[in-house]
This record gives structure tokens, sequence and C-alpha cells, in this order.
């Protein structure tokens, strides 16, 4: 490995003035150069993530990204530094420095109103970075998916019965099917039902997690969904729902996705940059 770090050394840059080059390991396979740019970019999407080990100039060794020194020297970083919050490099001029912290302007807003709001700042990770080893697995989002259901179907089977009165008479009046009138009643409130059930299940988790951050099943399992800078807000949780219908669409593979997916994210977490939490 150190072989390996050195022999790139001699095609990487190796003063601040050039553009900075990254290489990082992705399955084993030594990938790069990059750009500062792109790596930024693959950041931001989770192609690298802080346990990729990662080689540029400054560093000895491969290093997983997460654990790059916070003390690199500048120089070796071509005038980028680690936000405080994210983890992420970050040009030095984009940088707030706050009580010894660097903090980068994404994760400004939530560190702000963290320290306005009294809580502690989440240092060295910004939202989900702090939790990489802590991502929900695929049982216990099972778990949570379970009681969400249990809870959607109660509501449902209630409105179904009100509905089901109003149509065919409260005093158990049963059409017949040789009526006229009972094929255009009938589409009607199947078509009534269908589209109460998609905006329960739309409202209660756009609410829940825009407001909460999960939903009942993941509160009582002890999960939270969030993004690289915090809670999502009620905009990215209407998505993430209307994701979901896509993983469920696919025979259920984008919620497979989890137990296979190196970070354990399923196909919406994916569309919507969010990942479920161990809190």
């Amino acid at each position: 490995m150190h072989l390996a770090a050195k022999s790139i050394r001699l095609f990487a840059v190796t003063n601040s003035s050039t553009a900075r080059e990254w290489y990082f390991l992705a399955a084993g396979t030594q990938a790069g150069p990059i750009s500062q740019a792109k790596f930024e970019e693959m950041l931001q999407t989770g192609l690298v993530t802080r346990q990729t080990p990662v080689w540029t100039d400054g560093l000895s060794t491969w290093v997983p990204y997460g654990a790059i020194p916070a003390d690199l020297p500048e120089s070796g970083l071509g005038g980028f530094k680690s936000c405080s919050c994210c983890g992420r490099l970050v040009s030095t001029d984009n940088l707030l420095d706050f009580q010894s912290h660097r903090v980068c302007a994404d994760c400004k807003p939530v560190y702000l109103q963290r320290l306005k709001e009294g809580l502690p700042p989440r240092f060295g990770s910004g939202g989900v970075l702090a939790h990489a080893g802590n991502r929900a697995g695929f049982w216990i989002r099972v778990g949570a998916k379970m009681i969400d259901s249990f809870i959607l179907w109660t509501f449902n089977s209630v409105v179904s019965v009100v509905l089901m009165l109003a149509f065919f008479g409260r005093a158990g009046r049963v059409m017949d099917p040789k009526d006229p009138d009972f094929l255009p009643l009938f589409l009607a409130l199947y078509g009534a039902l269908f589209a109460i059930q998609l905006g329960s299940a739309a409202s209660y988790n756009t609410w829940m997690v825009g407001r909460f951050g999960a939903t009942v099943g993941k509160m009582a399992c002890g999960l939270r969904v969030e993004t690289p800078w915090g809670r999502p807000g009620y905009g990215r949780a209407f998505g993430r729902y209307a994701a979901e219908l896509v993983s469920g669409m696919m025979l259920g593979i984008g919620y497979l996705m989890v137990a296979f997916d190196p970070e354990r994210r399923a196909l919406h977490d994916r569309i919507c940059n969010t990942w479920v939490i161990n809190i």
C-alpha cells in the first residue's frame, strides 16, 4: 500500500498552485486521478464516503476520507480545509471560522440554528455523516414499515366502511349488479378509496418526516431520516414518499437495496439524498 501511494505521487500534483487531484479505492480497485471539483461532487452523491480509502498529495498513505487529519498542512490540500460539520474539503475562502471550528456554507444555517436553539453542534459529521457507522439495516426498517402500514391500514379500513355505508345504504341495502347504477357507483367507490389511501399515505409520510424526521414506525424503532444537512423539510419528505412509490412499483427491489447497499440506502434514499439512521 505504501508503494502504491508513493508510485502515484509521481503523477499527483505536488504544489498548491496546481489543481488538486485525488485517488480513491472502489471495490479494491484504484481510481483516479480526479479533480477536486469532481471529488466534491462524488462526496455529495455518496459515491465517496467517510470510509472510502483516499490519497492525495500531503498524505503518506491511503486513509479513509473521514480520517484525514485536521492538521494536514494547507499547502498539502491546495487551499482546502475540511468542514468541521460535514467533513467535506472546501476552499478556505468559503469556510466560516467560529469558536475554533470551520463551517462551510452548506452547514452554516444548521450550525447557527442549533446554536440558537441551545443544541450542541454536530462536529465532524454534518448530519448523516456523523452516523456513518450507525445507519439502519434492512430488518429494523422492515419493522418500522410494518408499524406504519398497520396505522394506515387501520385508518383506511375505517374510512372504507364509512364510504361503503354511504354508497350502498346504511340500512344494509345491497345493490343488484344488474342495476344500471351499480357499475358507476362501484367504480366511484373504489376510485375514492384509492385516492384516499394514496392521499393519506402521502400526507402521513410528508407531515411526519417533514416535521419530526420520522414516522411513528420509525420513532418506535429508534430510527430517523436525515440528509447531509440535517432533517428533511416537507418538500424533500414529499419527494421521498413519491420516490418510495417507485421503489414499490419495482417489485420491492428498491426496498431490498437496503440489504445490499454499502450505505444501507433504499432506492428512494438514493433519489432524494437521504439516509435512515439509528438514534
